[in-house]
């Protein structure tokens, strides 16, 4: 009979008898659990990562979106109307010509609405000056005979008016123009519209057409100083605000614009309008959640350069971990296979994040083995197959011992190439699900003065992150934007 004896260390030591036989019986324990039929795994979950913003995927670039404003042409008509005067002199308000010493002329002009037309980015506003001359001679010691155009019976002449002006936005946000006189003069050459006296036998028009020279150039400069004064910025900054609010699409998804700064390109001219080509750059992003919250801006200065009239934008959607494991569920839930010489069934999946750029498949498992193992990877876009794809997916150091503790390494390879396999996603869900909502996002009124009209050419999937509580999909979407005011 053996018995234990104390060591120095203070831990009990058993003679040669007593450990052998112990050794006997673990020998037998430890070969029930190899060669049994049945074996169990209990496989402690990895380990989660404190932190996973190192991970995290950098800031994409902002996207541009080329926003082409239209200035209507009515502003400038409107501050033609008040700038030139509808009516100017009267016939009795009697001046000497400078020429003629003797002869003394009163004018009174009548201006006709305004007309605008566009070339370019330069406003064209055309009018119709009417007229009529009273004339008076002094002749020492005589009644002083008159004479006159334009007045009783007779028709008035015209002076046909155009005035020109290149229209665009300064970088403080105000409306400028540089208002020229483009031309004046009779309206035909017929000979109502030129004013002939008869009674001196003298035709004034020339006279008349550069008084009225004088008289419109006069009122040019208000012209710009009155387009100077118009309050643009309060709109734009109203314009601002509305797009760095949070944008509905549905129950809990939103689209936020994220705008940044804008640029100004070349100004056009199209239909009614003068458009000034801007460029909004801005971190679009689809949100799903609570209404997402963030700090106003106030209105940038108006750079100038190079605008491109298209829409690129970068946006990071999130795909819930629960998605993918319902994918997972439906496609390998009571599927059977053999490991080894054993059969074991996949009753259940998991796919969660533990940080660090990875994700871990739990799988749980019956039959000859039974229990649950941890694969864990990192997810990448196969461009092959344009799946979402874990093509590292591999059993963790703690699945990995007790998988090989149980079957072979080289059986437990093609259990885990299937679940490397099988462990994939498609990508066109998630494409088809930013196409529509960028459609609807883009193609709606913001606010109440703003309207968007986009179109989507094509979106993509350029990159996949695996965070803790989501996997980030970053996707690519390529089409054309314009914003406009609406009435």
């Amino acid at each position: 009979m053996s018995r234990a004896r104390p060591s120095e260390r203070g831990v009990v030591v058993f003679t040669r008898p007593r450990a052998i036989a112990l050794a006997l019986a673990g020998a037998v324990v430890v070969g029930v659990l190899v060669y049994s039929r049945h074996a169990r795994i209990l496989d402690p979950a990895p380990p989660l990562e404190e932190s996973d913003s190192y991970y995290r995927p950098a800031e994409p670039p902002a996207s541009t979106i080329g926003l082409p404003l239209a200035v209507p042409m009515d502003i400038f008509v409107r501050l033609l109307d008040e700038a030139v005067p509808r009516t100017f002199g009267t016939p009795d308000s009697l001046r000497a010509l400078p020429d003629r010493g003797r002869a003394s002329v009163g004018v009174a002009l009548r201006r006709g609405r305004f007309h605008a037309s566009i070339a370019g980015n330069t406003a064209r506003v055309e009018t119709t000056l009417r007229y009529g001359i009273h004339m008076s001679y002094h002749l020492p010691g005589l009644p002083d005979p008159t004479g006159s155009c334009g007045f009783g019976d007779a028709p008035e002449p015209r002076l046909s008016v155009a005035i020109e002006s290149p229209m665009s936005i300064d970088r403080n946000w105000a409306l400028v123009t540089r208002a020229r006189l483009a031309s004046l003069g009779p309206t035909s050459t017929d000979a109502g519209d030129r004013c002939q006296i008869t009674v001196f036998n003298i035709d004034v028009t020339d006279q008349v057409v550069d008084g009225a020279r004088a008289f419109v150039a006069d009122h040019l400069t208000s012209i710009d100083s009155r387009a100077a004064q118009i309050d643009t910025r309060s709109s734009f900054e109203r314009w601002w605000h509305t797009l760095q609010a949070p944008i509905e699409l549905d129950d809990s998804l939103w689209l936020t614009m994220g705008p940044e700064s804008i640029r100004r390109g070349p100004v056009v001219s199209t239909g009614d309008s003068v458009t000034v080509a801007l460029a909004l750059r801005a971190h679009p992003r689809i949100v799903l959640g609570p209404r997402p919250t963030r700090p106003f801006s106030p209105l940038p200065g108006l750079d100038s350069g190079r605008v491109e009239p298209r829409l690129a934008l970068l946006v990071d959607g999130r795909a819930e971990y629960r998605s993918g494991t319902q994918f997972l569920m439906d496609r390998l839930a009571g599927t059977e296979l053999s490991v080894g010489k054993r059969t074991l069934r996949i009753d259940s999946l998991r796919v969660y994040g533990i940080g660090g750029g990875r994700l871990t498949l739990e799988v749980h498992v019956s039959g000859d083995l039974s229990g649950r193992v941890f694969l864990t990877g990192r997810p990448v876009v196969d461009p092959a197959t344009e799946r979402i794809a874990v093509p590292d997916l591999d059993f963790d150091v703690s699945s990995g011992r007790a998988m090989f503790g149980i079957v072979p390494r080289l059986a437990v390879r093609p259990f885990r190439d299937f679940l490397r396999d099988q462990a994939s996603w498609p990508v066109d869900p998630a494409l088809q699900w930013l196409a529509k909502w960028l459609r609807r996002g883009l193609n709606r009124d913001i606010g109440d003065d703003l309207r968007v009209t986009g179109v989507v050419t094509s979106v993509r999937i350029v990159g996949v992150y695996a965070m803790k509580d989501a996997l980030l999909v970053r996707m690519s979407a390529r089409g054309s934007a314009s914003l406009s005011v609406l009435p």
